[in-house]
């Protein structure tokens, strides 16, 4: 009778851990059977992707997006999805960036698209390099919903890459660093500045002449006197590379980049294949990276400015009659680009639609008391 008892008690404890057991059985994955009928456990895919950027790797927007960026990936993903990024020319020169990602010689990359005006002049439009234009705040509205960044679709699609973002949309930008002093565009008549896309086409018509270096070499270029001027970025990117220990003389106002967004560019068949969640924390991360950046870089323009003063630069003005030059010069490169390109055409209208629709809010943001 005892020996009856102590079976059934046994048979009782075994049930017992058998359905306690059951949720941590079916939380655990399935063997996988191989060739051989072995059954060997599933492992975690680590997926690894390389981004080059267009700056350099030292420079403030190398830990400010890059490496936020992939460090957010990192962390939604729980490691499965690796992006290790790398600065301008690291693994394939700067020039050859956008088609090493078409042709998944590398999987992304983080650009400027006014880089690509050579492929189409559209691609200004999209790198917020156009005279007088959106600030930071309305560019990423356009982008996400007004339709901007479906046309950026268009437009990249033909070449095998898939646009993501925007990752940023820093601050009106610096117009020029100067060696030596200009006060009107008169006074710029002449000289050799590193400027790029349409603000280039701009200048060109006030008698400067401007020449399109990466970012990587701007500094020694202006150092040894091969430029006489620089427009790059925002005023903390400017602090950080240095620009004022040469040029302490800024000429403002940033007409020609009233904002920079940037963007991840991605293999096409490289995005394809990456898994639906993977794909939106990609996608999550790089509006996270935009919120970081231009939370930053606002405080920190503003730093800058103080600092590039208290350095001893001189900042100089542009007449307001020089403003209104480049406008409508600009107005009219923009118009001649559309008439020749239905896309570009397309792109512009809807840039022009959305700033008068901004309009309807200037009066609810005018709080002075004149």
């Amino acid at each position: 009778m005892r020996r009856k008892k102590l079976v059934t008690l046994l048979g009782s404890v075994c049930l017992i851990l058998v359905l306690a057991s059951l949720p941590f059985m079916a939380a655990c994955p399935a063997p996988e059977e191989d060739g051989d009928g072995d059954l060997t456990p599933t492992p975690t895919e680590v997926i690894k992707w390389r981004v080059q950027s267009f700056y350099p790797g030292g420079a403030p927007y190398a830990s400010l997006v890059s490496e936020f960026f992939c460090d957010t990936v990192g962390e939604l993903s729980g490691g499965r999805l690796d992006i290790t990024p790398y600065g301008s020319g690291a693994i394939v020169p700067f020039g050859e960036t956008v088609d090493a990602v078409s042709r998944g010689t590398i999987e992304g990359a983080i650009w400027w698209a006014s880089y690509d005006t050579g492929r189409n002049m559209a691609a200004t439009i999209f790198g917020g390099a156009i005279p007088f234009g959106l600030s930071g705040e309305e560019w990423l509205a356009w982008f996400t919903n007004y339709g901007g960044l479906e046309l950026m679709e268009e437009l990249y699609g033909q070449w095998n890459i898939k646009p993501i973002g925007p990752m940023t949309a820093g601050p009106t930008q610096i117009f020029l660093h100067l060696k030596k002093p200009a006060y009107s565009l008169e006074e710029l008549s002449g000289r050799i500045v590193r400027m790029a896309a349409i603000e280039a086409e701009i200048i060109k018509e006030f008698g400067i002449e401007p020449i399109i270096l990466p970012a990587a070499e701007i500094y020694t270029a202006f150092e040894t006197g091969v430029i006489d001027g620089i427009e790059y970025a925002a005023p903390s990117d400017n602090w950080g590379l240095g620009f004022h220990e040469i040029g302490k003389y800024i000429v403002l106002p940033g007409w020609h980049s009233t904002a920079c967004p940037v963007f991840l560019l991605v293999n096409q068949d490289t995005w394809n294949e990456l898994p639906d969640d993977l794909k939106y924390i990609v996608e999550v991360a790089a509006h996270e990276t935009w919120t970081h950046q231009r939370g930053y870089e606002i405080v920190d323009a503003a730093q800058a400015m103080e600092r590039f003063k208290d350095y001893g630069c001189e900042f100089i003005r542009l007449p307001d009659e020089d403003l209104a030059a480049l406008d409508e010069v600009g107005q009219r490169i923009l118009n001649e680009y559309a008439a020749e390109d239905p896309f570009f055409a397309e792109v512009l209208n809807s840039i022009r639609e959305f700033q008068e629709l901004m309009e309807k809010t200037r009066d609810l943001e005018d709080v002075s008391h004149n």
